[in-house]
């Protein structure tokens, strides 16, 4: 393959769009090699040129904001408690979500003529910024407008938000996150208020924080912001802090940018890498990231409106090396309203469930009493649900009630989804196709999935029924109200992690394929795939172009040392200019520490690639 680009000045695009010959589907990029010196793996590099329908057009990588920029009166990045006060660090100084993770999916949103970015943050404590930017329309150029002032999304309402992860733009021009890695409340004490695993703690912490609580609900001794071993805390309180975390957030504008945040309980609580809304307008997947997790899909009571509607979770059945069949299991249904309030007045953990621990090791586990559930990396336990608590269980736990109906929870590192909706196929990203995805030794009930092991991980493609026909799989079957049902998930060879061969000291993954899959994107009429990284197996992450056609795969892009690549996202026709949208995340974060020049260049990013001309 070619060698990548130059190192990017970042310099915005100055060519005129070119045009290609109309009515065709041909995209063909440039290939873009691995990075092999220092300059090249410190920077990120963009393929120089992309063939449209014969046409040769100029591309690169566009960088429009970064983490502690300041626009007006506020910094990129951030992050503010329930009052609007920037939340402090230990040392005093402001907590600005940098390069411990950053922002993560960021929105192009065309509202009134006027065109708007919208960024969520990926931090325990997170946050979401609204730009405006400016467009050239001949040369596609944006840039952040810094002569309009920057908005704080204000979550107050909703308890805050953390850890934003990917997202979508909605057909009715919303931008639609998730809230990743929801706390496990089934290791809070409702006697001490403390989780059983520090991690977890610390995130229950964070929530105090943003909510105010220190000095009420909990005493932070020496206000480091960490959990002490000397501290006390309200344990009514903190054992229902964590319902406040786990859901799909989304952010509306009005003309001039100002935001309107809104969560969706009626969505369901898990680790929510994100939530794809199908062209019904009412249907969405939503993937649940981490260990032992599920796969599940919401149908809104009305289209363009996520306040009300049913839950289903996944059941794999598992086929041939690759291949399961799924069926859908009825969780119940909601209101957004209806869940808040279960949260506002307090439910916890030991409300809806009664916990035990079970009997046995490996296959011999067994329950005395209750549902033999392994959900969300947890050791098995024997759940038994308490009278009434149907409803909590579903939209609270809905991890573990999901489990307990029969759900499967053994998919590993589930991230992005997209659609296809010329072939009525879903892809879904699985980073690493190991742990819980493998034959374990362990009853029936809780080995659905006995995938072969890749630690470099693949995509799935689904067929979508179109019929309507599809009945859930509870006792009394039902027809499930859309006409947008996966039912099957196969890997995709040629988006198949490789790891035994082309692989150095510093890459255990093939290099010329990809790496622990996270995000994806799907550009219509030309059917090309695009592929995100969220890897140490490769020194460096990697975007890919797939090409449905003919099943190339074409490195794109690459970013610098540490970093991940997320949320790429295409946008075919915003001013008759298109853009794919793709942000770098943490850099120099995950490892070579010390290959940066400056601080600065360790705090993550928001930029395009691009531009192109219009690709609908």
């Amino acid at each position: 393959p070619a060698g990548p680009a130059a190192p990017l000045g970042y310099s915005e695009p100055t060519a005129t769009l070119c045009a290609p010959a109309a009515g065709g589907t041909s995209m063909t990029f440039a290939p873009l090699g691995f990075p092999g010196t220092d300059d090249q793996k410190q920077f990120a590099q963009a393929t120089a040129s992309v063939d449209i329908n014969g046409a040769t057009c100029a591309t690169g990588y566009y960088k429009l904001i970064s983490t502690g920029d300041k626009i007006g009166s506020e910094t990129f990045g951030a992050i503010k408690d329930k009052s609007g006060a920037v939340m402090k660090q230990a040392d005093g100084s402001d907590y600005v979500c940098h390069n411990g993770s950053g922002p993560d999916h960021s929105t192009i949103i065309k509202k009134d003529g006027g065109l708007f970015l919208v960024s969520q943050m990926e931090c325990d404590n997170g946050g979401v910024y609204v730009a405006k930017l400016n467009q050239n329309t001949t040369t596609g150029a944006l840039s952040v407008d810094t002569n309009s002032a920057m908005h704080w999304a204000d979550f107050s309402s909703d308890f805050g938000t953390y850890v934003g992860c990917a997202g979508v733009k909605t057909t009715w021009d919303t931008h639609l996150g998730s809230e990743e890695y929801e706390p496990d409340m089934g290791l809070v004490s409702t006697t001490t208020g403390k989780s059983s695993h520090s991690s977890n703690d610390e995130i229950l912490v964070s929530i105090a924080q943003y909510n105010r609580l220190a000095g009420t609900a909990w005493t932070d001794a020496n206000n480091d912001g960490k959990v002490d071993s000397t501290e006390t805390r309200d344990a009514t309180k903190f054992a229902e802090l964590g319902y406040y975390m786990g859901y799909t957030t989304e952010i509306s504008l009005d003309a001039s940018g100002n935001p309107t945040a809104t969560k969706h309980y009626s969505m369901g609580r898990f680790a929510r890498e994100l939530s794809y809304v199908m062209p019904d307008e009412k249907t969405a997947y939503m993937a649940d990231d981490g260990g032992n997790t599920g796969f599940f899909m919401y149908i809104a009571n009305t289209a363009n409106n996520m306040t009300a509607g049913t839950l289903y979770a996944a059941k794999w059945t598992q086929g041939a090396a690759g291949t399961g069949n799924i069926t859908w299991i009825k969780l119940g249904a909601a209101t957004d309203a209806e869940i808040k309030e279960l949260i506002t007045t307090g439910k916890t953990f030991a409300d809806i469930f009664t916990k035990t621990s079970p009997t046995g090791s490996g296959a011999t586990l067994a329950c005395s009493t209750g549902t033999l559930v392994k959900a969300y990396n947890s050791s098995a336990e024997c759940l038994e649900l308490n009278p009434g608590m149907e409803k909590a269980a579903a939209f609270l736990e809905t991890r573990r009630y999901a489990a307990m109906l029969g759900a499967t929870t053994e998919f590993n590192k589930e991230e992005g989804i997209t659609f296809n909706s010329e072939d009525n196929k879903l892809y879904v990203a699985m980073s690493v196709i190991d742990k819980s995805m493998k034959n374990e030794t362990l009853p029936a009930s809780l080995n659905h999935i006995t995938e072969t092991q890749n630690t470099c991980g693949g995509v799935y493609e689904s067929t979508v029924d179109r019929t309507g026909t599809i009945a859930d799989g509870n006792s009394t079957p039902a027809t499930i109200p859309s006409s947008y049902v996966v039912t099957d998930m196969v890997l995709m060879p040629a988006l198949t992690g490789d790891s035994a061969s082309n692989t150095d000291a510093y890459n255990t993954c093939n290099k010329d394929k990809i790496a622990s899959p996270d995000n994806v994107t799907y550009l219509p009429k030309y059917k090309v795939l695009i592929v995100g990284e969220d890897t140490s197996a490769h020194q460096n992450d990697a975007i890919w172009a797939y090409k449905l056609s003919d099943t190339t795969l074409t490195r794109i892009m690459t970013t610098p040392y540490g970093s991940e690549s997320t949320s790429p996202f295409w946008y075919p026709n915003v001013n008759n200019v298109g853009y794919m949208m793709a942000v770098v995340q943490h850099p120099f974060g995950e490892g070579d520490y010390l290959m940066y020049d400056e601080d600065s260049e360790k705090h993550s990013y928001v930029g395009y690639f691009g531009p192109f001309p219009k690709l609908d």
